[in-house]
């Protein structure tokens, strides 16, 4: 088996939760040897996250971490804030 799932990590402010709502089901892929789990189109994760209401968008932090594989996987990385606009 190889690869790992995508990771998302929150920092919140204090008082604040989140929990996955749907995480999507992956398809197998074989290249022998190895076994791997994979999504082959963009991937939503559904999230859902409460801040108490003082909290400003820019105090709510998300560090993001995948593999992206085609011969070889490549981690890659993502941080952002509520405030920027991510696509």
């Amino acid at each position: 088996d190889t690869g790992m799932p995508p990771r998302v990590t929150f920092q919140l402010p204090e008082g604040s939760t989140y929990k996955l709502l749907e995480y999507p089901t992956p398809s197998l892929h074989k290249s022998p040897p190895f076994t791997t789990y994979v999504y082959k189109t963009k991937t939503i994760f559904v999230y859902q996250v409460n801040v108490p209401f003082k909290v400003l968008p820019k105090d709510v932090r998300l560090d993001l971490n995948w593999l992206v594989c085609k011969e070889t996987c490549l981690p890659q990385s993502f941080e952002t804030t509520l405030e920027n606009k991510a696509h």
